[in-house]
């Protein structure tokens, strides 16, 4: 479910193969604020809830962490699976997890879809005593003029209700963090690079769920997004400038 009540776990259903193989990963700084002041990741157990395709439970698992990945959608999830991440069939207000079974909860491109007061109060219960909660998102860098008429791309085509990577309301996910539970958010934004061609170009923008995949509006979309990218292509490719950017909080 999305925070209006919407069940929207089928929007990526569709998209599994291209979120695999275009999405960005995150910054290491960002990843480093996930765990920083806790014990060392070895002795760290991490639920990754919305792990999609497993992008953020690998690089918790790189660290050394034992790390469980929650999915509702099957199709992100085979992909995860085939990556040798566990990730199991659940959502954010239903794990399926027992009591007081983390040390840390992560949502990676995630949280916007599922900050409700079901999901605070099931992150709590599975959150050991004074564990931690992260929230994580990649952010365009729209100071950047490619990044920039690239998003124009999604506010054209793009179901704008469902854009999270252009704008989150920063102090209403604090304000609400708050209110259910957990203390203030600390926040570190680090800089991070995805250099595309234009087949990994469109391949992101297919990725996205508020985006057209077929029709005359994918059609006007990729047509677009060709003119944009012979614009700004240097070397075969273009660079998309992003923020990642970690939201870090404790249990109250």
């Amino acid at each position: 479910m999305d925070v209006r009540g919407v069940d929207t776990t089928g929007r990526f259903n569709e998209r599994s193969r291209d979120y695999a193989q275009f999405r960005p990963s995150y910054a290491a700084a960002a990843v480093d604020a996930v765990l920083e002041g806790l014990a060392p990741p070895e002795e760290l157990t991490i639920v990754d809830i919305g792990a999609g395709t497993g992008i953020a439970t690998q690089l918790l698992k790189a660290r050394g962490a034992q790390v469980i990945g929650v999915e509702p959608n099957e199709q992100m999830r085979a992909q995860a699976l085939a990556l040798g991440c566990d990730v199991r069939l659940g959502n954010a207000s239903a794990t399926g997890l027992p009591n007081a079974c983390a040390d840390v909860v992560t949502a990676f491109q995630a949280f916007h879809w599922f900050c409700t007061p079901e999901a605070l109060r099931e992150f709590r219960r599975v959150i050991r005593p004074h564990g931690r909660l992260a929230a994580v998102w990649n952010f365009f860098d729209r100071s950047d003029a490619f990044t920039d008429e690239f998003c124009r791309l999604y506010e054209r085509y793009g179901d704008t209700r469902h854009i999270a990577g252009l704008g989150i309301d920063e102090s209403r996910v604090r304000a609400f963090v708050r209110e259910h539970g957990f203390g203030e958010f600390r926040k570190t934004a680090a800089g991070y690079e995805q250099f595309v061609d234009f087949d990994g170009m469109l391949g992101r923008l297919r990725s996205s769920g508020s985006m057209p995949r077929d029709g005359a509006a994918y059609e006007a979309l990729a047509a677009h997004a060709r003119r944009l990218y012979d614009r700004f292509a240097q070397h075969d490719r273009v660079t998309l400038v992003q923020k990642s950017a970690a939201f870090v909080t404790e249990t109250a």
